[in-house]
């Protein structure tokens, strides 16, 4: 796992989003997505949506650089924000590119995404 203060992180996105996780890659240790959070805290949370968004990060120098945005998921609630979250480590390939083309994707296990459009 890559520590916060180790990603260089521009003060637009700090402004707006938590830290919600980091994945590291297991064959390219160079390499890795940070997962940053929008209307994500429960006590804060205003209407409209939460954003899960995900970034490319790439190490050069000792810290870790944003180079893309991947994918951004939007839901209509914190709770199923956070499901999707928690679900996102344990998902195939499969799943996950399911729930990049189709908002209404739920899980064999019956959790509903509760996902929107993007």
């Amino acid at each position: 796992m890559i520590k916060d203060n180790e990603i260089v992180i521009p003060e637009e996105l700090k402004a707006n989003m938590i830290i919600l996780s980091t994945v590291m890659s297991p064959t390219k240790e160079d390499i890795g997505i940070l997962i940053m959070g929008e209307n994500m805290e429960p006590k804060q949370y205003t209407n409209g949506l939460s954003v899960i968004r995900l970034y490319l990060l790439n190490q050069r120098n000792f810290k870790y650089y944003i180079e893309m945005e991947l994918e951004a998921f939007a839901f209509n609630d914190v709770e199923s924000a956070y499901e999707f979250l928690t679900n996102l480590p344990n998902m195939s390939a499969l799943e996950l590119i399911l729930m990049m083309n189709n908002p209404d994707f739920n899980f064999d296990d019956g959790v509903n995404s509760n996902r929107v459009l993007h």
